[in-house]
């Protein structure tokens, strides 16, 4: 339980070091091309008509006169037609961001609630950005109130001068104010047309439960807003309640149903009836309310006479069956919008789909519920599904090892992508050695593979170190199944505590970051346990010899060619250095000191660096995972980094493409082959990707490429038709010390050129 609670820390400490850091973000991209090797980045937003369309956690949902449906998702604005034709009318999915402008320039990070003036331009509360956006009717999006990414998170004003914190529902009313349902400051703020912030109704960061005048009142994170006829309805969704008052603060607010902090699922009248963590209204032109309950996974009805009753769905029971109301099933409704004829629109983020309940029937009207881009399935390429991949390991073969964490499973993906399980069976935990599927892993970590393609694989939650043969055979090598400890030994007289990750030098030993003890330790190929540098129980940054030497939740560890190890120390934001005779040294980066900057040593920084991989010039790469940029790192020898992939503006996502344009969602583990190809272990894209040094592509005349690469280095300059697989030098011409080059070939379908040291 030690190691766990570590881990969790960790994490607490990497996320605040990220936020406390002041440090500028770094500009300087080193080229490299990433793309999709195998699995299905999870980020699904695909245009198309009804079933075809497919959504990735839609949020809000609304109407304009239409009857065109918008809905806000993970980094997008969508529009449905009344026909269910949907398309992507602002951001770019798998992008993050803060960006005003026009459709594809501008970017969001989790829009929520969203409504539409008497102008059809369109309002978005772009929740994690703290920030109230507008799409005009041209789709070109500016930023009307709120300051992005703001400390501090309460402040009245005009335009971005005016600060929210987690902005959620929107509701707006015939003269275009635009109310607010400001979660994480506890209150409802209104916005003028002319931009101005003022708090209708609540305790600005102040929860409760508290009625009477609005500006006195209490809320505890409303989500849910919805104004008709001078009545304004809130989803109070900690205090599980619906509450009601004057949209222009004449009247007090009350609850009109529900019991403040009291969770249910019971229909009724006032207080009678329960909810449980209500998300979104919608009001007919009857004053009917419409609810999306999400905890009870419900939709709910309140009258005007404050009568609750259930119109779709079944309390607690997750699904997606379509059908009579009384039959069918919902996944965490978040959004919901009703027309002029009483037919409802939900937007449900549990299913990554849009429902429609209509004459007391529930159909999917747009997406496909249930399509997400997890799970076990062997395949090739975009294919194969995988469930949280924590590490990754590349082979001379160009074969690629994964081990599918929370599949607890051993991966193979060969070089035309095709995946394959050789170890473990997925959804089954356990210890035992054997054979393929009888072989069980209890979350496998950290894998390394030797000349031989066996296996090495940190088993965290067994506390061993696991072999795999080629075939597939189990064995453990180190470590007694579920006893934690910190003992050296041999074989099952040696303990670990949570083991995260190893590597192999050329002798075949193997290194364990011993995440659990803060300790490095050195297995040798016959089992022989030792410890190499840390001390048990003991954690922290100090450099020194050995057992004086402290880490914090080392994660990975590699070794170069003169048998020095580098590890990932999380917890303390750097990259460690132990040489053969254990000295300890602070590689890269400062303890304590987070954030993300370029530079040479101990002037670079991380946050939290999980994944090592090192190439054959001792060049180390490091997926720095946990300091919300997501991005991939490069080390020299001579300690000189740079950031080779990822965006630089607290932004995850699944996008492909060069240097900031690649995008990435926790990459917690990275490989690279003798090619200088490296893979990545995209954790909660549930993928494996592929990065390539700089490459362009021609497809059509002109023959003629240019490429650019640091005066002063040698290079290769290298063709092939496939990207990331078969490159072959060009000797047309063999250029040194240039620093442009140019190549003139005949084209042949899809021809890509790139440039890499020798």
């Amino acid at each position: 339980m030690k190691a766990t609670n570590y881990k969790v820390v960790a994490l607490i400490f990497a996320l605040l070091l990220f936020e406390k850091s002041t440090l500028a973000q770094t500009t300087n991209y080193t080229p490299y091309v990433f793309s999709s090797f195998a699995g299905q980045a999870e980020i699904s937003t695909v245009d198309g008509t009804n079933t075809d369309a497919r959504f990735y956690f839609p949020q809000g949902a609304a109407l304009d006169a239409s009857g065109n449906l918008y809905v806000t998702e993970a980094s997008t604005v969508r529009k449905i037609t009344p026909v269910g034709a949907v398309t992507t009318i602002a951001g770019v999915p798998g992008f993050f961001g803060t960006n005003d402008g026009p459709v594809t320039a501008a970017r969001f990070n989790t829009p929520n609630g969203v409504v539409i003036d008497s102008s059809n331009n369109l309002f978005v509360a772009d929740s994690l950005n703290n920030t109230i956006r507008k799409i005009d009717t041209n789709h070109v999006v500016t930023t009307v109130a709120g300051q992005p990414l703001s400390s501090p998170f309460f402040r009245n004003g005009t335009g971005t001068n005016a600060h929210f914190w987690s902005p959620m529902g929107l509701a707006i009313d015939p003269a275009n104010n635009i109310y607010v349902a400001d979660q994480n400051n506890h209150c409802i703020r209104m916005i003028t047309p002319n931009g101005t912030v003022t708090t209708a109704a609540g305790t600005p960061s102040s929860a409760g439960s508290t009625d009477g005048a609005p500006l006195g009142s209490k809320f505890n994170a409303p989500a849910g807003i919805a104004v008709r006829f001078n009545f304004m309805f809130i989803a109070d969704t900690g205090n599980h309640t619906i509450r009601v008052m004057a949209a222009d603060g004449s009247s007090a607010l009350r609850i009109v149903a529900g019991v403040a902090g009291v969770p249910g699922s019971s229909d009724g009248f006032g207080s009678a009836a329960h909810f449980r963590s209500p998300y979104a209204l919608a009001i007919d032109q009857n004053t009917n309310v419409f609810v999306a309950d999400y905890g009870n996974k419900l939709i709910r009805k309140i009258t005007p006479a404050a009568v609750v009753t259930t119109i779709a769905g079944s309390a607690g029971v997750s699904g997606a069956l379509d059908g009579p109301t009384n039959n069918a099933l919902f996944n965490f409704p978040t959004g919901i919008a009703v027309n002029n004829s009483g037919t409802l629109f939900i937007a449900e983020y549990g299913n990554c789909d849009i429902r429609k309940i209509s004459s007391g029937t529930v159909s999917t009207w747009a997406g496909l519920p249930g399509v997400m881009y997890s799970g076990t399935n062997d395949g090739v390429a975009s294919a194969a599904r995988f469930l949280g991949p924590w590490g990754v390991t590349a082979a001379n073969s160009g074969n690629v090892y994964v081990s599918d964490t929370s599949n607890d499973t051993i991966r193979k993906v060969a070089t035309d992508g095709s995946v394959t399980t050789i170890a473990g069976r997925a959804g089954v935990q356990g210890n035992s050695d054997g054979t393929n599927s009888t072989a069980l892993f209890r979350l496998p970590y950290g894998i390394a593979v030797d000349a031989a393609e066996n296996i090495y694989v940190a088993d965290e939650l067994n506390a061993t170190i696991r072999k795999v043969t080629p075939d597939g055979v189990v064995t453990t090598l180190a470590g007694l199944a579920r006893s934690i400890g910190s003992a050296d030994g041999t074989n099952s007289t040696a303990r670990f505590s949570f083991p995260t990750g190893v590597g192999l030098d050329s002798l075949n030993n193997i290194y364990v970051a011993d995440s659990g003890n803060e300790t490095i330790r050195k297995v040798t190929p016959d089992g022989v346990v030792t410890t190499i540098a840390g001390k048990a129980g003991f954690f922290g940054s100090a450099d020194g010899t050995n057992s004086t030497a402290r880490f914090n939740s080392p994660w990975s560890v590699v070794v170069d060619t003169a048998f020095s190890i580098y590890v990932t120390d999380r917890g303390n934001a750097t990259i460690r250095k132990i040489t053969p005779g254990g000295v300890v040294t602070t590689f890269a980066g400062l303890a304590a000191s987070g954030g993300l900057v370029d530079g040479v040593g101990t002037n670079a920084r991380f946050s939290a660096p999980t994944g090592l991989a090192i190439d054959k010039f001792n060049n180390l790469y490091v997926s720095d995972s946990y300091n919300l940029n997501n991005t991939i790192r490069k080390i020299t020898p001579d300690g000189t980094v740079t950031t080779l992939g990822g965006v630089d503006n607290g932004a995850f996502g699944t996008a492909n493409g060069a240097g900031r344009n690649g995008c990435f969602n926790q990459p917690f583990a990275i490989a690279i082959d003798p090619n200088g190809t490296l893979f990545i272990a995209d954790s909660s894209n549930h993928a494996i990707r592929r990065a390539v040094p700089f490459a362009v592509a021609l497809s059509s005349q002109p023959t003629t490429v240019t490429l650019t690469w640091p005066t002063g280095s040698d290079c290769l300059l290298e063709h092939s038709t496939a990207l990331g697989q078969n490159w072959s030098p060009v000797l047309d011409p063999a250029e040194t010390n240039n620093s442009t080059i140019s190549v003139t070939q005949p084209i042949t379908g899809q021809d890509y050129y790139r440039l890499r040291t020798p």
